[in-house]
Order: C-alpha cells, then sequence, then structure tokens
C-alpha cells in the first residue's frame, strides 16, 4: 500500500464536502446524460440496459412503480434503474 501524501490528505476534506453538496442537492439531473452513464455501465459489463424510470420525488415512485408492477409480470428491483430528483418538496 502507498503511503498517503499530507497534500492528498489535505484534499480530503474538500472531497468529501463535494460529495455531501452533491448528495443532499435538489437540483433536477440532467437525464439525457444519466441515460448515457447507465447505457455505458450496462455496456462494459455486458447486461442488458434495464428500463429506467425518473421519478421526480419518492412518493411519486411508489405510484409509478405500482403501475409499473401492474403491467409488467417482469418488474423488479433487478430489472430496473430507478433514479430520483427533486426533494425539495420533502415527499
Amino acid at each position: 500500500m502507498t503511503t498517503i501524501t499530507p497534500e492528498k490528505i489535505a484534499l480530503i476534506s474538500i472531497y468529501r464536502e463535494k460529495w455531501r453538496e452533491i448528495g443532499l442537492s435538489t437540483q433536477p439531473i440532467d437525464r439525457p446524460q444519466v441515460t448515457a452513464a447507465i447505457h455505458t455501465a450496462y455496456n462494459i459489463i455486458d447486461f442488458p440496459t434495464p428500463e429506467i424510470i425518473f421519478c421526480d420525488r419518492p412518493r411519486q415512485l411508489h405510484f409509478d412503480l405500482s403501475e409499473y408492477e401492474t403491467h409488467s409480470r417482469f418488474a423488479s428491483a433487478a430489472t430496473c434503474a430507478i433514479l430520483f430528483e427533486g426533494f425539495a418538496n420533502g415527499e
């Protein structure tokens, strides 16, 4: 294992704050960019790309997924990539 330099240790707090802000963001995601990233990831691992369901908030996901499961006998967490955006309403 390599030794972590003092410069890299100093960067830890910067990156921690960067990713905390990303994790707490309520800004909408770039759906085309996310879709492309998911397709790329699944192509790399040679898996078929799942159906991607975008929801504005977790509560909407519940209703959308329930409707999806009603119309598809193959619905499961393994076959859907589910992405949230806009938690600002606290739903």
